[in-house]
């Protein structure tokens, strides 16, 4: 469980034309909205570079944040939130926009988890490849409760073998949402080499030759 929630200091925007929102984007700043039961929708800036450094994007979708945000007055009003999307530019993946999800402590939610794995092969198995079928898996608990990552171990794994839902072991107050025979990850076989199929001989160059003119008889004189 977490005794403390990482804190994300924001501020109140209030223009929201396109050209407003790009001079944010190039001053550093992320536009983003935070919304929940019983809240007005508030609009937001939040510093990138803080951000990305408080949290990184392995964790975004599987930790709880307490959002402070600075009103008029220079107050802080904290509420505590869930990252439920987060966009990124296609080119330059810096974040463009972000949506934050109000929570209570008190109830539970659906996150999603990053699934890592951890071990070594067998030294016989070191040319088996660690294949995951889903990186991440969903899950159900109250927000303080929610683990940055579930681990699997491969060690003693063989080629073949797979580990699946079941195999995982959450912490305690966390349920799993999915099936317990999904697969999770498989060892795979080593990828056999493409086979570049041999060049044709090239057939010998055939020199060309004028076509020999017609030699006419002298005629007699």
């Amino acid at each position: 469980m977490r005794t403390k929630l990482r804190e994300v200091p924001v501020t109140i925007r209030t223009k929201t034309t396109k050209g407003a929102l790009n001079r944010l984007r190039q001053a550093g700043l992320v536009p983003a909205v935070v919304y929940g039961r019983g809240l007005d929708p508030a609009l937001v800036t939040v510093d990138q570079a803080l951000f990305t450094r408080t949290l990184p994007e392995a964790v975004w979708h599987s930790t709880p944040l307490q959002l402070l945000i600075a009103d008029d007055t220079g107050r802080n009003v904290s509420h505590t939130v869930m990252i439920a999307d987060v966009q990124h530019d296609i080119v330059s993946r810096r974040i463009i926009c972000a949506d934050f999800h109000v929570v209570s402590l008190q109830e539970k939610v659906h996150a999603q988890v990053p699934v890592v794995h951890v071990g070594e092969l067998a030294p016989e198995m070191k040319s088996g490849i660690v294949d995951h079928i889903a990186r991440e898996v969903s899950v159900e608990a109250f927000p303080t409760d929610i683990p940055e990552h579930l681990e699997v171990d491969i060690s003693g794994l063989a080629i073949g073998d797979n580990i699946r839902i079941r195999d995982l072991a959450p912490p305690e107050g966390v349920r799993i949402l999915h099936s317990p025979d999904d697969v999770v990850l498989v060892i795979a076989p080593p990828a056999k080499p493409v086979e570049v199929p041999a060049a044709k001989p090239e057939a010998p160059a055939i020199a060309e030759t004028a076509e020999p003119g017609l030699v006419r008889p002298q005629e007699e004189e």
